[in-house]
């Protein structure tokens, strides 16, 4: 009995610190890749071989689709933030339950009715803000090209 619950703990805890280092890695990828989009735009419009509309519905558009996309992924990164604030709790949890069980050979509910989901607001606010104003800046290099 002792070993399964040791090694249920250990399951839980190592679970769910792969899904949170899988999620970062999706995170880096799309903040990346919508940065990339956003400076090729604007290589791809002051190179010499690219001609574009000078038509307001043009501007527009890329305006449009510039802001949607980085709300789109600003929308993204809010959903991986929470999942990976609530994946690092439950590997805590266990991890907390791992060394009580050890320490005092008794066992313990392991609850996870109350979500401590600490989303690191910081990194999300910052990865936001570069995305918003990346988009800001090509579509307003794209345009007033």
């Amino acid at each position: 009995m002792k070993e399964t619950v040791l090694e249920s703990l250990k399951f839980i805890s190592e679970t769910h610190r792969s899904l949170h280092a899988k999620r970062q890695q999706y995170e880096w990828r799309i903040i990346f890749t919508v940065l990339s989009f956003y400076v090729l735009s604007v290589a791809a419009i002051f190179s010499k071989n690219t001609s574009t509309p000078d038509s307001q519905w043009f501007k527009l558009t890329v305006w449009i689709v510039f802001i949607i996309l980085s709300l789109i992924s600003s929308g993204f990164l809010w959903y991986v933030h929470n999942a990976n604030a609530k994946n690092k709790y439950y590997a805590e949890e266990a991890e907390r339950k791992l060394i009580e069980y050890m320490n005092t050979k008794k066992e313990s509910i392991l609850d996870f009715s109350t979500t401590d989901a600490r989303v690191t607001m910081w990194a999300f606010i910052w990865q936001t803000s570069t995305l918003l104003l990346s988009a800001i800046a090509a579509a307003t290099f794209i345009t007033t090209h």
